[in-house]
């Protein structure tokens, strides 16, 4: 499965650093959408606030650099002392975010089709 690690999060709004990693310290993306992602990190910010992002996502034995921009849609508390922080991204490497969507699609029917076949549901 494709992996996707935020290295850098800037609220431009207050111009505040939501998160600053490096090599050895990074975010993990836990959820994607096509124009959207969402990770977990102290909130900085309120919603409709503007950020910029950078990261790096691992696919296929590749990794690809990306940089972002959009604005906070939502941050709720989770059960850690972070926030559960989703972005809305307005400027992004389309192309690069689809094959990232259509990746994680077919590596999910391919897991899918092992869990099918082992409870049995393909027995006609």
């Amino acid at each position: 499965m494709p992996t996707v690690e935020l290295t850098h999060v800037r609220n431009l709004t207050t111009q505040t650093d939501i998160f600053k990693g490096d090599a050895k310290k990074c975010l993990d993306v836990v959820d994607l959408s096509p124009s959207s992602l969402v990770f977990h990190a102290p909130a900085q910010g309120r919603v409709g606030h503007q950020v910029e992002l950078s990261g790096t996502v691992l696919m296929n034995k590749k990794t690809f650099k990306f940089e972002a921009t959009g604005k906070i849609a939502a941050i709720e508390p989770d059960e850690t002392e972070s926030n559960r922080i989703e972005i809305h991204l307005h400027q992004f490497d389309k192309v690069l975010w689809k094959n990232l969507i259509l990746q994680i699609k077919e590596d999910r029917g391919r897991l899918e089709k092992v869990f099918s076949s082992m409870r049995g549901d393909d027995e006609a």
